[in-house]
């Protein structure tokens, strides 16, 4: 049996200390007992860190250090200090790691089976130590086989059947968007990327999603990278205020005389009776399972992946949806800048999906170059790897995109009035374009009405283009259903 030599348990060590949130350590943690260890200098250490995983603090070598000095004499710790730094230097790749680990794991068994033997007082008991070792040996590599296997047969043999049950635990969340969830299903584990120009209200479509997920009681970490915690929560609770009156039967109207926008809360506080009531079932239904982390300029993939990692260790359900936004300002490790530092945080936001088994949502900017035409994946800011490694992608833009107008070369100044007077209409008339689906219908459109004053989505009537009513334009499809519905009145 090979053991696993003190260059290699050094090296493992290393990599625990430096990559203790990756799902490959998550796994090593939860298989070694420190007392695998042979060397009692590693085993304290390990110890140490596996205790601060297990209580979901920081890994730190510090922290290590200072844990790890409470089982030694001060004469001792020079040797502690020299062991950590070693380690940290020899830190090795994960793959190496899993195999240090296995082997930590069958020298310990068999340690304890040749004890066994030592003391058993007959062949029976001989015989029944050995026996036990050979089942747990079994029993080990088995679990060492169960990783996905290639080849397909053995695939659908081992494996296929765990995919699937875990593929259903964790799919169809709900959007809270009746119109989406009828086209989409709900959210599935994977990467979605929601597009739109500057002001048009897709910071605020992804945060009410949020909202919808948090009171279903699914846990939403929302990284924003440019909102404080205060502008999210008192839009948050405008939203809420203005549902409440729209339920009760409110017309726009009523809107805008009974219900205050989130400026108002920030500068005035939660002072009336709609504002109160609105902050109660914010506080009840959703601010439990909403968690708003505050990013800058400086946050990075690692860090949210890292969060996420600890999150997730520590919670009971084992699952979130993530929230990102948004891409363009999110950092990278690398020294990349504009498509490269885009693509490789798409690449490990995906991984990121994957390895949890969670959605991830992550908001885009567009091209400048794209504002005055219709959403396509050439929309997408240096979006090369939005294309080909997001999961879903959809696009938001102003539904008067599609008259006719748009489909003409030049006529600038007639398309810029156009879409000036789209975005002052209240409600706005906004349109969501789906552009790749992974899990189901690849294309759709869908209509909502948007009030940006109260930070507030509702799914409105499917979008009729005017080419399908045998109009002009969307104005002339209108004048045709107001004259319809007249005549039938007449």
């Amino acid at each position: 049996m090979q053991q696993a030599n003190a260059y290699e348990q050094l090296s493992l060590l290393g990599y625990l200390l430096t990559n203790y949130d990756e799902p490959k350590a998550d796994k090593i943690l939860q298989r070694v007992a420190p007392e695998y260890f042979p060397n009692r200098e590693y085993s304290e250490i390990y110890r140490a860190i596996r205790n601060r995983y297990k209580n979901g603090s920081g890994v730190d070598v510090l922290d290590v250090l200072t844990d790890v000095s409470e089982s030694f004499k001060e004469s001792d710790l020079s040797l502690i200090r020299a062991t950590l730094k070693e380690a940290m230097l020899d830190a090795t790749a994960p793959e190496r790691s899993e195999i240090t680990a296995n082997k930590l794991i069958e020298c310990y068994l068999w340690e304890q089976a040749r004890k066994g033997l030592e003391t058993a007082e007959n062949a029976d008991e001989m015989t029944a130590t050995l026996y036990d070792f050979d089942e747990e040996l079994q029993r080990l590599r088995a679990e060492q086989e169960a990783k996905r296997p290639e080849n397909i047969a053995e695939y659908l043999n081992r494996a296929f059947q765990n995919d699937l049950d875990e593929f259903q635990a964790t799919s169809k969340t709900s959007t809270g968007f009746d119109n989406l969830d009828e086209e989409t299903g709900g959210l599935y584990s994977g990467l979605y990327v929601l597009g739109a120009i500057s002001s048009l209200g897709k910071t605020t479509f992804i945060h009410q999603m949020a909202d919808n997920i948090a009171s279903s009681g699914t846990d939403v970490l929302y990284f924003s990278l440019e909102q404080s915690t205060a502008e999210l929560v008192t839009k948050s609770i405008a939203r809420e205020a203005a549902k409440a009156e729209m339920l009760s039967g409110a017309t726009l109207s009523d809107l805008d005389e009974n219900c205050k926008p989130a400026i108002y809360y920030r500068n005035c506080g939660i002072k009336t009776e709609q504002g109160k009531t609105a902050l109660s079932n914010y506080s009840e239904n959703t601010a439990p399972h909403m968690h708003i982390i505050e990013g800058n300029f400086h946050t990075n993939v690692d860090y949210i992946r890292s969060y996420v990692s600890r999150f997730i260790r520590g919670s009971e359900s084992k699952r979130a949806v993530v929230v990102i936004d948004y891409l363009q300002i999110l950092q990278s490790e690398s020294q990349s800048f504009g498509k490269e530092n885009v693509d490789r945080n798409i690449t490990e936001l995906k991984r990121m999906s994957r390895d949890y088994n969670i959605p991830v949502i992550v908001i885009s900017s567009f091209n400048r170059g794209n504002y005055m035409t219709p959403v396509s994946f050439e929309s997408f800011k240096e979006s090369g790897g939005i294309e080909y490694t997001a999961d879903v992608v959809w696009g938001l833009q102003l539904q008067a995109l599609n008259d006719e107008l748009f489909e003409k070369e030049g006529k600038i100044k007639a398309k810029r009035d156009k879409l000036k007077e789209a975005k002052e209409e209240i409600p706005r008339k906004i349109q969501l374009v789906c552009l790749k689906n992974r899990f189901g219908k690849t294309s759709f459109d869908l209509a909502f009405h948007y009030n940006p004053k109260f930070d507030l989505f509702l799914a409105a009537t499917p979008i009729m283009k005017a080419h399908e009513a045998g109009a002009t334009s969307l104005s002339s499809v209108r004048k045709a259903k107001t004259k319809k519905k007249t005549e039938e009145l007449i």
